[in-house]
C-alpha cells in the first residue's frame, strides 16, 4: 500500500508547488508565444492560422491541444496557459514510480525515484511553462511503462501521441520497435515468431502511424490549414505539408546565444534562460528576475555517471 500512497502524495504535493504563483509572470515565457497562440487557434478554428491566412507551423498539434484544454477550463490567462503542463509534470512522477516499481519491485527505490523527479529543477521549470516538452515526456514515459509490461499496443498508442506532440518521439518509436523485435527473435521461433513479429509491426508501425494521423483531425476537417489545398487527396496534402516541415528542421541553422550540443545537456553545460527581466521598484538599485531551465546538478551529474556505467556493462 505504501508503494502507491507515497508517490501519490509526492505527486499531489508537487502539483501544488508547481501551481504556486504559476501566473505571477503575466507575459509569455520563452516559446509560449508560439504554443499559446497555436492553442488559441485550435480552440477557435481547429487548426493554426495567421489571421485570415494559413499558418506554417513546425510541430504537430497534440501538445497545443493540451495547452488549449487549460485555456478552455481556466481562461485565456497565465494560469490557463500553464496548468496543463503542471498537471503533466505531476503525472510524470506517478509514471516514474510505476516504471521503477515494475523494474525493481522495491518500495524504497520507487519512492526515491518519484521524489527525485519531483525536485528536479528542469522538470519544475517545464512544469510551469506552456511548452510542448512536458507532454512529449509524459507520453514517452507512459509508452515506456507499457513497453516494460509488454503491452505493445498501448505503448504504440502513446508513442503516436508523443510523435503528435514533437517529432522527437520518433527516436523512441525506433528504439522500442528494435527492443520488441529483439525480444521476439530471442524468445520465439516458427509460427510463434511470425505471430510476435506481426504483433510488433502492428504495435510500433500501424498503431502509432494511425494515431499520429488522427492527431491532425482538425487540419483534415478544416479548409484553412497549411497546404490543405495542395492536393485533392488530403493524405497527399498532409505529405506535402510534412515535406516542408522536414525541410525546415533539416535546414534550420540560425545561431542562438543559448544553443548547446545535445551531449552537453547531460551535464547541464549550457542551460537555457527562459525569461529575464530587471524589474523596477524592487527595493534595491538593481534587481534581476530569471527563469533558468537548469536541472538539479547533483542529480544530472550523478545520472550521467550512472548512465555511463550502465552502458559500460
Amino acid at each position: 500500500m505504501i508503494i502507491a500512497i507515497v508517490p501519490l502524495i509526492i505527486a499531489i504535493t508537487s502539483l501544488l508547488l508547481r501551481l504556486f504563483n504559476i501566473a505571477s509572470i503575466k507575459t509569455f515565457i520563452f516559446d509560449e508565444v508560439y504554443y499559446v497562440d497555436g492553442a488559441r487557434d485550435l480552440l477557435a478554428y481547429g487548426v493554426e492560422v495567421d489571421g485570415a491566412a494559413a499558418e506554417f507551423v513546425v510541430h504537430p498539434p497534440v501538445g497545443k491541444w493540451m495547452i488549449a484544454s487549460g485555456i478552455k477550463l481556466f481562461g485565456d490567462n497565465p494560469l490557463g496557459w500553464r496548468i496543463a503542463t503542471a498537471v503533466a509534470g505531476s503525472l510524470m512522477i506517478i509514471v516514474i514510480a510505476a516504471i521503477v516499481h515494475r523494474l525493481f519491485y522495491s518500495p524504497f527505490l520507487t519512492i526515491i525515484a518519484s521524489a527525485l523527479m519531483a525536485i528536479d529543477g528542469l522538470a519544475l521549470v517545464h512544469s510551469r511553462t506552456a511548452l510542448l516538452d512536458n507532454f512529449l515526456a509524459l507520453f514517452t514515459l507512459i509508452a515506456t511503462y507499457f513497453l516494460i509490461r509488454k503491452s505493445y499496443y498501448w505503448s504504440g498508442l502513446f508513442l503516436g501521441l508523443a510523435i503528435g506532440t514533437k517529432w522527437s518521439g520518433l527516436y523512441f518509436l525506433a528504439l522500442f520497435g528494435v527492443i520488441a523485435l529483439y525480444r521476439a527473435f530471442t524468445y520465439f521461433d516458427g509460427k510463434n515468431l511470425v505471430k510476435q513479429t506481426l504483433r510488433v509491426v502492428t504495435a510500433f508501425g500501424f498503431i502509432p502511424v494511425t494515431t499520429y494521423i488522427a492527431t491532425w483531425s482538425g487540419w483534415f476537417l478544416s479548409d484553412r490549414g497549411w497546404k490543405r489545398d495542395s492536393s485533392s487527396n488530403p493524405l497527399v496534402a498532409l505529405k506535402n505539408y510534412h515535406e516542408e516541415i522536414l525541410g525546415f528542421h533539416r535546414n534550420l541553422s540560425t545561431p542562438h546565444n543559448y544553443e548547446a550540443n545535445p551531449w552537453s545537456w547531460l551535464i547541464q553545460g549550457r542551460p537555457t534562460s527562459f525569461y529575464y527581466e530587471t524589474p523596477a521598484g524592487c527595493g534595491a538599485d538593481s534587481c534581476s528576475q530569471e527563469v533558468l531551465a537548469l536541472g538539479t546538478p547533483l542529480l544530472w551529474w550523478g545520472a550521467t555517471i550512472a548512465l555511463a556505467i550502465v552502458i559500460g556493462f
